[in-house]
């Protein structure tokens, strides 16, 4: 017969036991949601990557900064009608961006951010629509802005492949 303190000892295991494979199966969901938010992230940011190469954004926006260096006192537009939710994997992810890697969500947030800053410049009735405004310098803003967000593409997708 089975002494009550035997029977408390084999209880408190079991809940032991219980506990710590409950907490594993949480660690291996959690580590799974997270994997797969920054998989879905990258694939949005190879895909805007690629697609900023093929229409070549980077070599038009070079050859308009390459003009106006040489013709300071010329001004040009530039805007385009942008749909409402351009990032869609980013956009309804805000919320889990905390659960990418330490290293990789700075990365993603300054990414955004900066194609952000450029359609809204770009954008019909942004700094660019306007004809006083489309100089040497703020189309150089641009293409600095351009380049640095896919010099940060480039270390978000190699780090992702490591």
């Amino acid at each position: 017969m089975m002494k009550v303190s035997d029977a408390l000892m084999v209880a408190l295991v079991t809940v032991i036991i219980n506990f710590f494979i409950q907490l594993f199966f949480k660690y291996k969901d959690n580590r799974s949601q997270q994997l797969s938010i920054q998989l879905a992230i990258i694939a949005e940011i190879k895909a805007l990557k690629k697609l900023i190469e093929q229409r070549k954004y980077v070599e038009d926006i070079q050859n308009i900064v390459l003009y106006l260096e040489k013709n300071r006192g010329y001004r040009t537009t530039l805007s385009l009608d942008i749909q409402e939710n351009v990032f869609p994997v980013y956009s309804n992810n805000l919320d889990k961006i905390g659960q990418l890697s330490p290293k990789v969500a700075p990365q993603v947030v300054t990414f955004y951010a900066l194609l952000s800053s450029i359609l809204q410049d770009v954008k019909i009735g942004g700094l660019l629509s306007i004809h006083e405004q489309g100089n040497y310098q703020n189309y150089k803003n641009i293409y600095d802005l351009l380049t640095k967000a896919l010099e940060i593409a480039d270390e978000i997708i190699n780090s992702s492949q490591n």
